[in-house]
């Protein structure tokens, strides 16, 4: 699920985040809008918790250590807590 969707010219290069790249952004900010975009993106494209906490795994395995990333993990922990039981509401 890690694609990127790119387009190139002489002077112009844009990449498109994955959804669950998306969907990590997003976390990693954290703000309420934010976290409601994360939840419709994953929804939308039907990403599972685990894929999420995957992705923030490899996130975090790649950031420099810093005091922030325990407050991404936990905003991570709390969202997939909340995508699990909207999914179960929607059933």
């Amino acid at each position: 699920m890690n694609q990127s969707i790119s387009f190139s010219s002489v002077r112009l290069r844009v990449r498109v985040l994955s959804p669950v790249d998306f969907v990590i952004a997003k976390l990693r900010r954290g703000i309420d809008v934010d976290l409601d975009d994360a939840l419709l993106v994953a929804h939308h494209h039907h990403i599972s918790a685990d894929s999420i906490q995957a992705s923030a795994r490899a996130a975090l395995a790649a950031s420099p250590q810093d005091t922030a990333l325990f407050l991404f993990q936990k905003t991570i922990d709390l969202f997939c807590k909340s995508l699990t039981s909207s999914a179960h509401q929607r059933m």
